[in-house]
């Protein structure tokens, strides 16, 4: 492995929102970056978005490793990323929810970007491409840029 190739992995994160997981999925498992892997993780959701991540990801034969979860129960939010973390093994893990969209290139931008501080960063965020219910782009998300300690509350 060549010293500037990092393994990362990107965990989808999945609730109720079979109206917007295919989008997810899709924007996910078409990512830029190698290696990637990719863990989609639904937490226990009532509606259908599991069946959805299973027929999406079942014939999927693209370069990236692909594993799905289904919480047995509902864990709730940090219980859900905590148990989500232990399953991965990336050195860089890159985030995203059932309802976000993934440019293709987003998982390849945060692995340069933490490369070319020297692998120090502990957080790196990305801005967001916001849709509204219909699926229609309303703006973007844009954090701002910058380092700063972590909060001590």
């Amino acid at each position: 492995m060549q010293s500037n190739v990092v393994s990362a992995s990107l965990i989808l994160f999945a609730y109720n929102q079979e109206d917007f997981i295919e989008s997810a999925v899709l924007s996910a498992l078409s990512q830029s970056y190698e290696p990637l892997e990719i863990l989609i993780s639904d937490d226990c959701s009532s509606d259908q978005t599991f069946s959805a991540i299973e027929r999406i990801t079942r014939d999927y034969t693209g370069k990236h490793t692909v594993k799905i979860n289904r919480n047995d129960k509902n864990l709730g939010l940090i219980a859900h990323i905590e148990k989500a973390f232990k399953m991965v093994t990336g050195e860089i893990i890159a985030v995203a929810a059932g309802d976000d969209i993934s440019l293709p290139n987003r998982v390849e931008s945060i692995v340069n970007t933490y490369i070319k501080k020297g692998k120090t960063p502990s957080l790196i965020h990305s801005s967001a491409l916001q849709i509204d219910e219909n699926g229609i782009e309303i703006g973007e998300a844009k954090p701002e840029w910058g380092t700063s300690p972590p909060p001590l509350a």
